[in-house]
């Protein structure tokens, strides 16, 4: 979903799409290699154990998603959405921050 959002997103400002080709998907590769000791196997839960601390502890992707395509974005939705997406990265940047310190 994510490579063709943003492939459309570039295409529509006349940028390169071929970035968006370079989009892959870890967590198949995290959870294949690492066990971690929590209930859940979300980013959500994982980025926790691994010390992240989320600025919108309720809401989802779906959430996010809902409000992003819902048509009626106000500014402070609009910053919501925006913030929940740059935890949803910086989360991803601390999990593999954990691993990479991880001794062995």
């Amino acid at each position: 979903m994510e490579q063709r959002i943003l492939s459309q997103r570039l295409a529509a400002y006349r940028l390169p799409t071929d970035i968006a080709q370079s989009i892959r998907d870890i967590y198949f590769d995290i959870h294949a290699c690492v066990a971690f000791p929590t209930r859940e196997l979300t980013l959500k839960a994982v980025a926790k154990y691994c010390g992240f601390k989320w600025r919108d502890t309720d809401m989802s992707g779906f959430d996010a998603a809902l409000i992003y395509g819902s048509g009626k974005l106000t500014k402070a939705k609009k910053q919501m959405v925006i913030r929940y997406n740059e935890d949803d990265l910086l989360a991803l940047r601390c999990v593999v921050r954990y691993l990479e310190n991880l001794p062995g």
